[in-house]
């Protein structure tokens, strides 16, 4: 039997499915607690009003079921949780410092989780943390080309990228009949305008499709969205290794862009990848800039997924962590068997693997014979004597993919 509660005004029942209020009257709501499901009686039946299994509503111009809400043929499900599969997307991390000029070898400058990947020995590029930033962020990332190459060599390539996971990717069902589409949106600003690629590359399977945008108005942020279709083909690893990439092309030599643009996933192709990109190594003092970079599952692009500092701070540690002193000693060794002499730096976050470390102005120690990290802490051994860690010490840990 049905137990009435009232609520602003309405009174709703509270009942299993089997045992319904046997006389209802107009407009009565119960909650059956078996189901999860809320019905209202419409003088004639019990409807369902609510139902976690299947909600579904459909009427002038609107769409809702349990899945997503259509208007006029837009998606505008309320999307909650994460939806960024990206790290630092508005740039707001950045552990080893905020700029660094005339680069070109590949690897990770400024902002954390953002590489320039490169081989071109003729340009030459700083980078830079910078808070030039369109409305709702406070940070950007920006490359300028400060050595030009005005006719890039045919094996030459200069991309930015974010590396993801396998772990990371799993739930876009990759390799399967279920495979997602994917939605890229950013915020880009440079002062060559044109056409660019961005591509999504599967390594482990050595798979790739590409879209490209187009840079209309100098010195201008601009706004873009760019849909991937799914990969039915190839699945990635559930572990730790690179599952997905994505790959911004600033400039390249023909090797890279001679063929034709691959815009669905296929065998990767270096002539069909960056077909038609701009060289934005031309001339000195062209640059590139970007933030708000969000990948999400879906053919739409939602608002931007804002995370605290705090919280994008961790999850960047995950691959790079730079302990630091404020002031004092941090980290004291301690005696360990007999005449060896052990300080250990714990990390914050467990780190993606076991990391590369390198350090410098560790003090009270003659010397440090070993240094065995792992994936919770990183030990400093030496049979010299003590040894400390203070704010003249610089240690980085990098577990990056």
């Amino acid at each position: 039997m049905a137990v009435s509660s009232t609520t602003g005004g309405l009174r709703t029942g509270v009942c299993l499915s089997t045992d319904r209020p046997q006389n209802p009257y107009n407009g009565q709501v119960v909650y059956e607690t078996d189901t999860n499901r809320t019905l209202v009686w419409d003088n004639s039946a019990w409807v369902v009003v609510a139902d976690p299994a299947l909600v579904s509503f459909s009427g002038t111009g609107a769409t809702v079921t349990a899945d997503a809400m259509t208007v006029a043929g837009e998606n505008v499900t309320p999307y909650t949780g994460r939806r960024n599969l990206f790290y630092n997307g508005a740039m707001q991390v950045a552990q080893r410092g905020t700029s660094v000029s005339s680069q070109y070898v590949s690897g990770y400058y400024t902002v954390d989780r953002w590489q320039w990947f490169s081989n071109a020995t003729g340009a030459r590029w700083d980078m830079s943390q910078d808070s030039d930033a369109p409305d709702g962020f406070r940070n950007s990332w920006k490359i300028t080309c400060s050595q030009s190459l005005a006719t890039p060599a045919a094996g030459d390539y200069m991309q930015v990228s974010q590396r993801l996971e396998g772990f990371d990717v799993q739930h876009l069902a990759k390799g399967t009949s279920s495979s997602k589409e994917l939605t890229l949106s950013f915020w880009v600003k440079s002062n060559v305008t044109g056409t660019y690629i961005a591509r999504l590359f599967d390594d482990q399977n050595s798979r790739a499709t590409h879209r490209a945008y187009t840079v209309s108005s100098s010195d201008t942020w601009e706004y873009k969205t760019l849909t991937f279709d799914a990969d039915t083909v190839s699945a990635v690893d559930n572990d730790n290794t690179e599952g997905l990439r994505l790959t911004f092309w600033l400039a390249s030599g023909t090797n890279y862009n001679s063929g034709t643009l691959a815009t669905s996933w296929a065998a990767y192709s270096g002539a069909n990848s960056a077909v038609g990109n701009v060289n934005l190594a031309s001339a000195v003092n062209n640059y590139w800039q970007i933030t708000g970079v969000q990948l999400e599952v879906g053919d739409k692009a939602t608002p931007f997924e804002h995370r605290s500092y705090g919280e994008e701070l961790a999850l960047c540690q995950r691959y790079y962590y730079k302990p630091t002193a404020t002031g004092g000693i941090s980290y004291l060794s301690h005696i360990y068997a007999g005449t060896q002499y052990r300080l250990t730096v714990p990390y914050h976050v467990e780190m993606r693997a076991n990391p590369t470390v390198t350090y410098s102005g560790i003090s009270g120690g003659s010397s440090i014979t070993s240094v065995t990290p792992n994936t919770q802490s990183v030990n400093f051994y030496s049979s010299a004597g003590w040894f400390y860690i203070d704010i003249n010490t610089t240690v980085e840990v990098s577990a990056e993919l």
